[in-house]
């Protein structure tokens, strides 16, 4: 039972280090206003940060995640958890049918 579960937690646990890394990616604020509520993570924005605290000469600006000690964030767990079913579902479904082709390649052989 276990060597049949293992294959699956290991792409949950691929596809939450990789919802993880999206909320680094920087996004793109046209006012300060935007500033206060900058949306980060893909595919949908699950992360929401408040960097209003800073002062930029100019927009629009490239702005990622920054500490969250000093910039408080707020994570919304229906958007993440929708985020994670559809890039868990995708990941899953490759994975099927990468593995049904190797297994009729090795049947084959």
């Amino acid at each position: 039972m276990a060597h049949r579960l293992l294959p699956h937690l290991g792409v949950a646990l691929i596809t939450g280090l990789m919802l993880l890394g999206t909320v680094f990616v920087p996004r793109t604020v046209s006012s300060h206003d935007e500033m206060a509520a900058v949306r980060l993570g893909y595919p949908w924005s699950f992360a929401v940060q408040d960097q209003s605290a800073l002062d930029p000469p100019s927009f629009p600006r490239e702005q990622a995640f920054l500490s969250p000690l000093e910039f408080p964030v707020r994570i919304q767990v229906e958007r993440a958890a929708l985020a994670f079913g559809v890039v868990f579902a995708a990941i899953e479904s490759l994975f099927l049918v990468w593995w049904r082709a190797f297994n009729s390649s090795m049947e084959e052989s």
